[in-house]
């Protein structure tokens, strides 16, 4: 954090501990949420990016964009969202 990357938040329990650290620890950093439009898998099932179950990202299914907004509310340090389909 100390070195000011770009980095993406895969999950809401991901951003709890980030949240913790952005307390205690000195940074420049700046953070997004990585999130999974279920919009179906590609040919390599374990490295698909956007189907259901997969480990890259939050799904966007029902109740989420709520919880999503009240994390950007909350969290001044989330800068951006990001998607990829690309598998």
């Amino acid at each position: 954090m100390e070195l000011g990357c770009y980095i993406n938040i895969d999950s809401f329990s991901e951003l709890k501990i980030v949240e913790k650290l952005m307390k205690k620890t000195p940074h420049t950093c700046k953070f997004g949420i990585r999130v999974n439009p279920i919009i179906g898998s590609g040919s390599i099932a374990v490295t698909s990016t956007a189907s259901k179950g997969s480990k890259f990202g939050i799904e966007l299914d029902e109740g989420v964009t709520e919880k999503l907004i009240k994390a950007f509310k909350k969290n001044r340090f989330l800068e951006g969202l990001h998607v990829h389909v690309g598998s």
